[in-house]
């Protein structure tokens, strides 16, 4: 005989555990990412870089000097340990 009701004192843990974790842990990770990302980043001499952390996932905003540093940040970034994606919103600098 199957007794759906008794379900909810299942359910109830792990969303109040999942909520936990969404609330407290996403925001020390996020800060944590945020602060590894810049450092290596500025480590790779790449000061132009900008970043935005939602997540796990890096966004680099910024104005690339050339192709070659954009693709370097990329790498950098997907390099640091955490990272899940890394996006750009970046504009390459045109030479005159």
């Amino acid at each position: 005989m199957c007794r759906p009701w008794i379900w909810i004192w299942g359910v109830i843990p792990v969303a109040f555990l999942t909520a936990m974790a969404y609330f407290f842990v996403a925001p020390k990770l996020e800060s944590q990412l945020s602060l590894d990302t810049a450092q290596a980043l500025r480590g790779a001499g790449q000061e132009w870089a900008n970043i935005k952390i939602k997540g796990r996932d890096v966004m680099l905003h910024g104005t690339a000097p050339n192709q070659e540093a954009l693709d370097k940040a990329v790498d950098v970034a997907r390099g640091v340990t955490g990272v899940r994606r890394v996006g750009q919103d970046v504009v390459l600098r045109v030479a005159n």
